[in-house]
């Protein structure tokens, strides 16, 4: 009597095992990949786990060649394996934008579609990979793994790419990689201008943060030791507003190209002419040779006296 218990214990285990699998796939998109035509799965055919279909080429814009179907064994040579019903559908794809290279990354007028599967690895719909790939404008051309066959779409295993990235971010959604919703900085020191014009650019770890710079007079630094551009953060930043400025916008942090300064202030120039100060129309920068920067404008107390104000 003993031994029947023991066979009916058995018996119970090896059911409670067999109904704790997958479950089930009662249809998958048929050889032309369209779901209205689903293909039942069942007992005579494949088992009903998985369906299957080739990986789709975002860059060339088509299905590799190979079954679409229910499908029970791991697929090995371009292929994808989902777990929901009719999720191998034609279609069933993301969008990123889409880049293009030349001196530079713009973006183009057309998006990728992209697979949300990992290739020749069964993944369910429900953890799907929606995710694509942004790069700073100067970023080299080759940043990204395997552009030639993904575009910007997201890359498993991609280690160049990654939410943190400073030259090439993986972002999560469709259509999440638009370049005004990150920021980025030129990022490094320079002294002088050369020194500028080899400094890259870099996201930084929030969006909305903000550039920093030095302040610079007759084409340097207003002091030397204040070198620094690039995102601001809790330990770069700018303390001395004589010293550095801030902006906030994507690589706003630029070297002046006009007179090679900046100024702390803008004033109005008095002159005097027929007995009285008059001043000038518009606002003009203060400048020096050497020394501080202004920080405040003068003007006459008394606009009908020549005597006690220089003009400056």
């Amino acid at each position: 009597m003993s031994v029947f218990k023991h066979l009916i214990s058995l018996l119970v285990v090896f059911l409670t095992l067999e109904g704790s699998g997958s479950a089930t796939v009662t249809k998958c998109a048929n050889a032309a990949g369209d779901a209205d035509g689903s293909a039942a799965c069942g007992e005579t055919g494949p088992k009903n786990t998985l369906c299957t279909r080739p990986a789709y080429n975002p860059v060339a814009k088509n299905y590799a060649t190979g079954a679409w179907g229910c499908q029970d064994v791991t697929c090995t040579t371009n292929c994808i394996q989902c777990e929901t019903t009719e999720c191998n559908e034609a279609g069933n794809l993301y969008t990123c934008k889409a880049y293009t290279y030349s001196n530079g990354w713009t973006v183009a007028a057309e998006d990728y579609k992209c697979d949300p599967y990992t290739v020749n690895s069964p993944q369910s719909i429900s953890t799907a990979t929606t995710t694509c790939r942004i790069m700073v404008p100067d970023a080299a051309q080759d940043i990204m793994p395997n552009s030639d066959t993904k575009g910007t779409c997201g890359v498993t295993g991609d280690t160049t790419c990654t939410a943190t990235g400073s030259k090439c971010r993986l972002c999560t959604g469709a259509n999440c990689n638009v370049l005004t919703s990150f920021r980025y900085c030129k990022t490094g020191t320079a002294a002088n201008k050369d020194a500028y014009n080899a400094l890259t650019s870099e996201f930084c770890a929030a969006a909305d943060a903000k550039c920093l710079r030095p302040l610079i007079m007759n084409d340097a630094p207003v002091d030397s030791a204040v070198k620094t551009f690039g995102c601001v953060t809790d330990t770069v930043k700018c303390t001395d507003t004589a010293k550095c400025t801030t902006c906030d916008s994507s690589d706003c942090n630029t070297w002046p190209t006009a007179t090679a300064s900046d100024y702390l202030v803008k004033c109005y120039k008095w002159t005097w002419a027929d007995k009285k100060w008059s001043a000038s129309t518009a606002a003009e920068p203060c400048t020096v040779t050497s020394g501080a920067l202004p920080t405040a404008c003068s003007l006459p107390v008394d606009r009908s006296t020549q005597t006690g104000y220089t003009g400056k």
